[in-house]
């Protein structure tokens, strides 16, 4: 079985030009590896640092919308006895 980039490579007049230059002389070929092969591990291992940075931060911003949310519940919770307790509190008008 031969994949899409093999037969480029054993047609393509370009890719000839490559595949014969690197078969004389291997390190071209090596550092070219190497340079794609550690930009894109380095590109991936950057994206998902980012991916996680970026999931802490909406955690944390949804922990304090809830906080958040939580106080003001409180607040209005406290405000609405403290206005029935001095309601009630009052004597009655006849």
């Amino acid at each position: 079985m031969m994949l899409t980039s093999d037969v480029a490579i054993s047609r393509d007049p370009s890719y000839a030009k490559l595949v014969h230059a690197w078969a004389a002389d291997i390190t071209p070929f090596n550092e070219a590896f190497k340079h794609a092969w550690y930009t894109r591990a380095l590109a991936l291992t950057l994206a998902k640092t980012v991916t996680v940075a970026l999931t802490l931060i909406l955690a944390l911003i949804l922990a304090l919308t809830l906080a958040l949310a939580l106080a003001l519940a409180l607040t209005l919770t406290l405000t609405l006895t403290l206005t029935l307790t001095l309601t009630l509190a009052q004597p009655l008008r006849a």
